[in-house]
């Protein structure tokens, strides 16, 4: 059985009965080893607070495959739903990739062929940034290709054998709005 009264020796000796040399009572040394414990429990606090602020991640690295082999070449020729689609698919592949834009625009323009190569060609010096070749390559072969499409519809609308006039005549009209000509031109 442990004494509940007595002294201990600071020298490393142990405990002592005695009250000679440097010596603490019970009391007193478990009032040290209460604050001890305190201050401890206080500096854990704060390690666990300061770890919590800034987590330390360890580097990962991910490996992703290139998509862009992916993206057939355009060639300038293809409908307006075809040219939409095909840079519809280059906007996803690049999202999907988190490419820079920088990186889009080189793969894009790597994947050109044909007219649509000497379109580029021939407006590159104007083209500085992903978001302006994709407003121009819309305007030029998805627009342009939709206008072409439309005059050609319009040109080929005539009107069939049990075909009202009215019925034929407004959907000329129609037809004529969508290529911007007036009732003169038509």
């Amino acid at each position: 059985m442990e004494p509940t009264e007595g002294t201990v020796n600071l020298t490393g000796s142990g405990y002592t009965g005695s009250g000679h040399g440097d010596t603490i009572t019970t009391p007193d040394l478990l009032q040290v080893l209460h604050e001890k414990d305190r201050l401890l429990s206080t500096l854990l606090e704060r390690l666990t607070v300061a770890g919590a602020a800034q987590p330390q991640s360890a580097p990962t690295s991910h490996v992703i495959p290139d998509l862009s082999q992916n993206i057939s070449a355009f060639d300038g020729s293809e409908d307006a739903p075809s040219a939409r689609e095909w840079i519809e698919n280059i906007r996803r592949t690049s999202i999907l990739q988190g490419r820079p834009a920088a990186y889009t625009l080189e793969t894009t323009k790597g994947r050109l062929v044909g007219a649509a190569r000497d379109w580029y060609r021939s407006r590159s010096s104007q083209i500085t940034s992903w978001e302006e070749f994709e407003v121009r390559l819309r305007r030029t072969f998805v627009s342009q290709t939709r206008l072409a499409e439309r005059w050609r519809r319009m040109q080929e609308r005539v009107q069939q054998r049990n075909e009202s006039t009215t019925t034929y005549f407004h959907s000329k009209v129609r037809i004529c709005h969508e290529v911007n000509l007036d009732f003169n031109d038509t």
